[in-house]
């Protein structure tokens, strides 16, 4: 009984990585709609042109807020100092004068 378990453990792992592997394995281009033909084959190429590297390989990154905020990043610090201004700028004590003299720095 034993080895008919592990019998059947060893059949689903042969089977899991048969259905998983060719698809951490392949470089595979596909076009993007709305982009004209040369853009595309342009990105193909490129990407076809890294497939020997061995070392580092392509990484992209598109901007969905998990790198960066969706506002481009003047905005975010404008957004740091406007808030900055709204909360401290008035204010006298030490450590509103403090973090005032940190963003008034940033806009040198």
């Amino acid at each position: 009984m034993k080895f008919f378990k592990n019998k059947k453990r060893g059949i689903l792992t042969l089977l899991m990585i048969l259905f998983i592997f060719p698809f951490c394995i392949g470089q595979d281009f596909r076009n993007i709609d709305g982009w004209e033909t040369n853009i595309n084959q342009q990105l193909e190429s490129f990407l076809n042109s890294t497939i020997i590297i061995k070392e580092r390989k392509v990484a992209v990154f598109d901007c969905d807020g998990t790198l960066m905020g969706q506002a481009p990043y003047y905005l975010a610090d404008e957004a740091i100092y406007e808030f900055a201004e709204n909360q401290f700028a008035d204010k006298k004590d030490s450590l509103s004068i403090a973090k005032m003299k940190i963003i008034n720095e940033m806009l040198l």
